[in-house]
């Protein structure tokens, strides 16, 4: 994650990374008849670059969803050499 929420949001959801967490296994629960399991094949984590400066080691994640402003630009320009330290 590379920003907060607005208050409403991270009443509902607790972050971004809970937004986005819902909206995926929406759309898996959506496609659970054409692809039997993918709920299950979902593991989902999330990561606060933006106010603790986590960030997952690489050979534990398969993807990576970026969420924030231009505001946080710094931060989320700090990503790309995080991946090529642990490449």
């Amino acid at each position: 994650m590379c920003d907060s929420p607005l208050p409403l949001t991270t009443e509902k959801y607790g972050s971004y990374g809970g937004v986005f967490k819902a909206l995926i296994e929406k759309s898996a629960e959506s496609l659970k008849d054409e692809i039997p399991g993918i709920g299950d094949r979902l593991e989902l984590t999330s990561w606060n670059v933006y106010q603790v400066g986590e960030y997952p080691e690489l050979g534990d994640i398969d993807a990576i969803l970026l969420t924030g402003s231009s505001k946080h630009l710094p931060k989320v320009l700090c990503i790309p050499g995080h991946v090529r330290q642990q490449s």
